[in-house]
This record gives C-alpha cells, structure tokens and sequence, in this order.
C-alpha cells in the first residue's frame, strides 16, 4: 500500500511539473499572438496587404469617396430635421418657466 501511495505522489509531481510547462508555452504563445494583435499590428498588415494589392486599394478608395458623400448629406439632414422639431419644444419650455429677476449680492 506505501508503495502505491508513493507511486501516486510521484505521478502527481509528474503531473504538475507538466502542467506548469504547458502552462508557461501557454502564456509565451499568448503574449506573442497579443502581441501581433496590437492596432499597430493590424494596421502594418492591413498596409502591407493593401500594398500588394493596389487594385482593391483603389476600389476601397472608391467606394469610400463614393459612399461617403451620400452618409455625410443624408446626416446633415436628419440633423436639420432633428433640429426643427426640438426648437420649438425648446422654445416652448424655455418660455413656460416663469422667469426670476436677477438677485442683487
């Protein structure tokens, strides 16, 4: 019985000590793949991509141009709008409170 509880004890050391290495390859593993994972990471990849690629790099560019124009006009609008229905709300509550003389200190 003493033998098997040191047999037991021994595989269980074993066991930890390769838990412990697994664990640290773990850690290195992920701090590489954060690493690589950084908005500059992203970027410096995206860049190099877009490099190789100057075709798609001028349809992207087009497409933002071309897109861009239609959201920028149709937000103006909606804040046009926006603004000529809160103005007289606006108005209307700045004029409902009674107003109160200024206090002299």
């Amino acid at each position: 019985m003493n033998s098997r509880l040191k047999e037991l004890a021994a595989r269980r050391e074993a066991l930890v000590a390769r838990c412990d290495r697994d664990r640290a390859a773990l850690a290195a593993a992920w701090r590489e793949a954060r690493r690589s994972l950084t908005w500059s990471g992203v970027l410096g990849a995206a860049g190099r991509f877009l490099g190789t690629h100057p075709i798609l790099l001028a349809a992207l560019s087009a497409l933002f141009v071309g897109s861009y124009r239609r959201k920028v006009r149709r937000a103006s609008s909606s804040v046009v709008q926006a603004w000529k229905l809160a103005y007289p709300l606006w108005r209307w509550w700045r004029d409902r409170r009674p107003r109160q003389p200024a206090s002299r200190a």
